[in-house]
């Protein structure tokens, strides 16, 4: 059975600025996402004080140090959820690029080519009679 293989590259975009990585999830780009979540785990090492990190142990004091953090964390971090969407985004786009089979003519859907119609809309296709001998 052919299904649709495309992915949404907004969806994947919007899945990116939630968490980094998870839009590559969407698209199952697996080390993708995990350079990603690892992206996060760094700059998050890197521009935020172990100080700040060490007294974390309940979700009220995980908005105490997100309202506390450095300037530089402040940018670092929306910056990567910005360029992982951006990222997600063209994976996903260059990932349809690549998509290959029958497409129906009126829904645009991938089908299955040894049926005369689609499976999604029901548009009928017209058989030459070269392809029926």
């Amino acid at each position: 059975m052919t299904t649709d293989a495309r992915k949404r590259p907004l969806v994947a975009a919007a899945l990116g600025i939630v968490y980094p990585g998870l839009g590559h999830v969407y698209l199952r780009a697996w080390h993708r996402a995990l350079l990603w979540f690892a992206a996060v785990v760094i700059t998050i090492i890197v521009f935020v004080p172990e100080s700040l990190l060490q007294g974390v142990a309940t979700p009220s004091d995980l908005l105490v140090v997100a309202t506390n953090v450095p300037m530089e964390a402040a940018v670092a971090l929306p910056m990567v959820a910005i360029f992982n969407a951006v990222d997600a985004y063209l994976t996903a786009k260059r990932e349809n690029a690549h998509v290959e089979g029958v497409r129906c003519p009126n829904c645009g859907k991938i089908v299955d080519e040894e049926i005369s119609f689609c499976h999604w809309c029901t548009t009928e296709f017209v058989v030459d009679a070269d392809d029926s001998a």
